[in-house]
C-alpha cells in the first residue's frame, strides 16, 4: 500500500506500507532450507480464508 502525503514545507513524498509478518528460514540436517513468508492480512481476506478452511471436507 502507499500513499502521497504532503509535508509542512509543501514538499510531496510517498509512503509505502508493506504486509509482511515474518519470514521464517529453516534448515535440515542435509544442508536444504525452507523458507516461509507470513504477510499480514486485512479483516476481510483472513474471514474469507477462514471461511474456505470450514468449507473443506
Amino acid at each position: 500500500m502507499s500513499r502521497t502525503d504532503v509535508g509542512e514545507d509543501g514538499n510531496e513524498f510517498r509512503l509505502h506500507e508493506c504486509n509482511l509478518e515474518r519470514i521464517v528460514i529453516s534448515l535440515d540436517d542435509e544442508y536444504e532450507y525452507n523458507v516461509r513468508i507470513y504477510r499480514r492480512q486485512k479483516l476481510p481476506g483472513r474471514f474469507s480464508q477462514l471461511w474456505d478452511e470450514l468449507r473443506v471436507e
